[in-house]
């Protein structure tokens, strides 16, 4: 019996072996993953740092970073849960100017600020570069806290 998801990314749904008739609609974590490298590639973007709240996901990044384009250095790989200051703290200890963010949209506007007003330096200014999930809404940032809490 096939089965078709419109919804579902979770990247242990990709495993052939262990779901062969499920099939998804929607673009995997791994789609998404391989499309951040290209465009650090692209861009000659070789040394980067990332951020995430979904530890899978980000694993699932920095191991396809090794074993395909092995001339980009994940110089950091930090997941958070509550706070991303220890994160932001080797960001700016290792100068780090590309960070690609893994987080869902609720986390989003909370360390954008946190990057904006980080003490030791402005993370989130014209020296930096973010690249973040495609698929907040479009005014993530615009969002109050009543109406996130009304999700």
């Amino acid at each position: 019996l096939y089965q078709i998801s419109y919804g579902d990314t979770d990247l242990s749904l990709s495993n052939r072996e262990r779901y062969p008739l499920l099939f998804s609609t929607a673009i995997s974590e791994e789609s998404l993953n391989v499309g951040r490298l290209k465009l650090l590639d692209m861009f000659g973007w070789f040394k980067v740092g990332l951020v995430s709240s979904k530890s899978r996901v980000a694993e699932h990044f920095a191991t396809l970073a090794a074993e395909n384009y092995p001339h980009m250095k994940v110089a950091y790989f930090g997941s958070f849960v509550h706070t991303p200051m220890f994160a932001f703290d080797e960001i700016h200890r290792t100068d780090l100017r590309i960070i690609v963010g893994i987080f869902e949209e609720e986390h989003a506007r909370n360390v954008l600020c946190l990057a904006r007003r980080y003490p030791y330096g402005n993370l989130a200014d014209a020296n930096h570069v973010w690249i973040l999930p495609s698929y907040h809404n479009p005014n993530w940032w615009n969002i109050t806290e009543s109406e996130l809490q009304k999700r």
